[in-house]
C-alpha cells in the first residue's frame, strides 16, 4: 500500500512532514482525498502553499491543479532528468563506452536547457540540443513532445525563477523524510500500527529540531552579523539562513535587498499560529491624503518626514 507524503520547509531550511496518507493506489480519487484532507486542516487561505513540487505523475499533477488552483505547480527536475536519461539509453542501445560519453553530453546539454534564465536562452539551448542529438530523432522527438512542450514551465529556470519556490526544484526533501521515517521503523514487515507509531515518534523529534533552529535565529547572532549596521534590523527578525542568503547575494552578485523585500517566509520563527497575512491600510492612507490637503505647508512637511521614516527605515 503506497504511503503518500506531504513535506514542507521552514524559514530555517528544515524539512517537516505536513501529512502522511496510506492510499490503495496512485489514482486521482485517492490523491484528491489526501490533498483535500490536508487542505481542510489549513486554518487560513494565507497558509495554503504558494508552490507545490511533485514528480511527473499525471494523476497527481491534475489533482494539485484542482485542489490548489492558486498554487504554482512545479515538476521535480530529478525525476524529469531520470526519464530523459532512461529514454536515451533505450533509444541508443550503444556500447558502454559510447553510452557513457553520450550521457555526459546529455547532462551538459540538459543542464543548459534547465538552467536557462530567459525564454531566449532556453530557445538557444533547445536548438543546440537538437543539433547535438540529431542522429537520434526519436529521442529528440520524445524530449520535445513529452517533456519540454507540455511541462517546461514547471521545471526550467526561465519560468520557475518567477515564483517564490525558496530554492526547491525537486522532491528531494520528500525522499529525505522518507529515509528518516525508515530509521524509526524496526523492520519492513510492520503494519499500519507500527507505521503510525514510527510517525508519532518522528514528528515530535522533528518539531524539537525546528524549535531549536528558530531559537538560534531569535536569540543568538553569528559573528559576521554582530554589530554590522547593514544587518542590525534583520538579526533576530529573520532566520540565520536568510541572513546568509542576503550576504551571498551581496558578495557574489553585488545585489542589494530592501528590508521590505524580505519575504514573510523568512520571518516565520515560531510554530504557534500567528496571523501574518495581508494587512489592509487603505483607510489610513486615505485619511493621510485628506489631512495633507487640509494642512498648511509646515504640517505637510512634517507628515512627509514621518512617512519617509516609514518608507525608508
Amino acid at each position: 500500500m503506497p504511503l503518500f507524503k506531504i513535506v514542507g520547509v521552514t524559514s530555517t531550511e528544515e524539512s517537516y512532514n505536513v501529512g502522511f496518507a496510506y492510499i490503495a493506489n496512485e489514482k486521482e480519487d485517492n490523491f484528491v482525498w489526501a490533498l483535500e484532507t490536508c487542505k481542510s486542516l489549513l486554518i487560513r487561505k494565507e497558509t495554503f502553499p504558494k508552490v507545490i513540487v511533485t514528480d511527473k505523475d499525471k494523476s497527481l499533477m491534475n489533482v494539485v491543479a484542482k485542489v490548489f488552483p492558486n498554487s504554482t505547480a512545479l515538476v521535480c527536475r530529478v525525476h524529469v532528468y531520470k526519464n530523459v536519461k532512461a529514454k536515451l539509453k533505450a533509444v541508443c542501445n550503444a556500447k558502454e563506452q559510447i553510452m557513457d560519453q553520450l550521457l555526459k553530453t546529455l547532462k551538459l546539454q540538459w543542464n543548459s536547457i534547465v538552467d536557462s534564465t530567459s525564454e531566449e536562452s532556453y530557445t538557444t539551448a533547445v536548438v543546440e540540443f537538437r543539433k547535438v542529438f540529431e542522429k537520434f530523432p526519436n529521442f529528440v522527438k520524445y524530449v520535445e513532445t513529452t517533456v519540454l512542450d507540455p511541462v517546461k514551465e514547471k521545471f526550467v529556470s526561465a519560468w520557475t525563477d518567477s515564483v517564490m519556490r525558496i530554492g526547491n526544484t525537486s522532491t528531494n526533501r520528500v525522499e529525505s523524510q522518507h529515509g528518516a521515517l525508515k530509521q524509526y521503523l524496526t523492520d519492513c514487515k510492520g503494519g499500519l500500527v507500527k507505521g503510525w507509531e514510527a510517525m508519532n515518534q518522528m514528528v515530535p523529534n522533528q518539531l524539537t529540531k525546528i524549535k531549536t533552529s528558530f531559537g538560534q535565529s531569535t536569540t543568538a547572532v553569528e559573528h559576521y552579523f554582530k554589530n554590522h549596521f547593514l544587518y542590525i534590523k534583520l538579526v533576530y527578525n529573520i532566520s540565520r539562513q536568510a541572513l546568509h542568503f542576503i550576504r551571498a547575494l551581496k558578495i557574489e552578485k553585488k545585489l542589494p535587498i530592501r528590508l521590505d523585500e524580505v519575504n514573510t517566509h523568512w520571518k516565520r520563527l515560531q510554530i504557534d499560529d500567528v496571523v501574518d497575512g495581508e494587512v489592509d491600510c487603505l483607510q489610513e492612507f486615505n485619511v493621510i491624503q485628506e489631512r495633507m490637503k487640509s494642512s498648511d505647508h509646515s504640517m505637510k512637511l512634517q507628515i512627509r518626514d514621518q512617512l519617509c521614516l516609514i518608507a525608508y527605515p
